[in-house]
């Protein structure tokens, strides 16, 4: 998708419409305040996968959060968090969906053909490493802190 340079970048409200079209099982889309916008949804990366409830946060400024929140993907595998994410917060787990350094991801592209499609790939992978050990969905993840 090209996008004029001059081209207003998309609004809250804009993200609300578009996600309120896909119309995926189970969502729901909250507006707080005027600044973030929270869209809770089920999707299943395969036709043989167990539905996962995430949670899409976008705010007015600032990059956005996509989370799996059920089932606790961290403690369903005994307690051992998946590569490539960043945050454990029980019960919700915050995904390494993008590298910002590479700018991957831009204000003006829509979440359907981005953070939607992409959750859906990393839990296609996540699936995958369960059942081998092995991270097959690539991608760049910053190191964690060094260990003293």
């Amino acid at each position: 998708m090209t996008t004029r340079r001059n081209a207003p970048m998309p609004t809250l409200e804009h993200h609300a419409r578009e996600l309120q079209a896909l119309a995926l099982p189970g969502a729901q889309l909250t507006r707080i305040r005027g600044v973030e916008l929270r869209y809770c949804f089920e999707i299943a990366p395969s036709p043989f996968s167990q539905l996962y409830k995430c949670l899409l946060v976008i705010r007015r400024n600032g990059f956005p959060d996509m989370y799996v929140i059920s089932p606790d993907i961290v403690a369903s595998n005994a307690g051992k968090p998946p590569p490539h994410i960043y945050k454990y917060d029980r019960p919700k787990t915050k995904l390494c969906l993008w590298w910002p350094k590479a700018r991957e991801w831009r204000r003006d592209m829509k979440f359907a053909e981005t953070y939607i499609p992409w959750a859906a790939e990393w839990l296609f992978h996540y699936e995958y490493w369960l059942a081998t050990g092995v991270w097959e969905g690539g991608g760049v993840h910053p190191p964690g802190p060094k260990e003293p």
